[in-house]
């Protein structure tokens, strides 16, 4: 069976990063993890669990950090086939058996394979949503696919070759309360402000786009059969359309600086 190699970022995910690699053992020929300078057990466990455990730098900008500390790790690996992960995501049985069989039968002509996520979020997976239903680049061949670092956030792998799709997801457990939500938020509008600030419509998108995302997540999304849930997730989802935008305004008006 083919095996492959996996790179996984982290920074502080001791309570994650087990059960994270146990879920891959039995498809992966190696594990790489490019630690972000945690301060917990994370090294220890995933060194115990038999990964190889590099330690990066961590920068102010966190999101370009991942990014370019998974391109390290893409480096590092010795196997053809390659897939990213979170510490917080998990792969079932069912995901694993067709991500073998993609490649077995699509890996001559393929370069990278998308991938769905099923998304936690506070109480239960959702059923519909822009977050249940965002594809992905995770699996690829080394040597054809790496990270754009000219992107701020929502991770862009720049891909030599066609791609494939993956149609059985994985797991993805990272919004496991409103804390951690609006967290995440603040993370990723911080860098998602500076790509959007060179926008020359940031006053109508500022005002336009949170009730187009929330109108269309609710209707053509889905997001509706999430009851109460999916309202909350909805309005949190085009909150952060707005965050994204006002801060792209304040960066592009330098705004705080001296």
């Amino acid at each position: 069976m083919i095996k492959l190699s996996f790179v996984i970022p982290t920074l502080n995910e001791e309570d994650n990063i087990r059960e994270c690699i146990e879920t891959s053992s039995d498809i992966a020929g190696e594990v790489i993890v490019v630690d972000m300078g945690s301060w917990d057990k994370t090294r220890e466990i995933a060194k115990m669990m038999g990964a190889r455990v590099f330690e990066e730098k961590y920068e102010k900008k966190k999101i370009k950090a991942i990014q370019d500390n998974v391109n390290f790790g893409i480096e590092k690996c010795k196997n053809e086939w390659i897939m990213r992960m979170d510490a917080d995501e998990r792969l079932t049985d069912d995901f694993k058996k067709e991500l073998i069989e993609k490649i077995e039968k699509e890996g001559d002509k393929k370069s990278a394979f998308l991938i769905l996520r099923k998304q936690w979020f506070i109480n239960g997976f959702l059923k519909g949503g822009d977050w249940a239903k965002s594809k992905i680049v995770r699996v690829f061949k080394k040597g054809k696919a790496r990270y754009d670092l000219k992107v701020n956030v929502h991770e862009k792998f720049v891909v030599d070759g066609e791609v494939g799709e993956i149609k059985t997801p994985f797991l993805h457990y990272s919004h496991m309360n409103l804390a951690s939500v609006i967290r995440r938020f603040n993370e990723y509008t911080d860098s998602e402000g500076i790509d959007k600030s060179k926008n020359h419509f940031l006053l109508f998108d500022m005002m336009v786009r949170p009730f187009y995302v929330f109108t269309r997540t609710m209707t053509i999304k889905g997001e509706w059969k999430d009851g109460t849930r999916g309202v909350v997730a909805g309005l949190l989802w085009a909150f952060y359309q707005f965050i994204s935008y006002a801060k792209a305004w304040e960066v592009k008006n330098k705004i705080g600086k001296r």
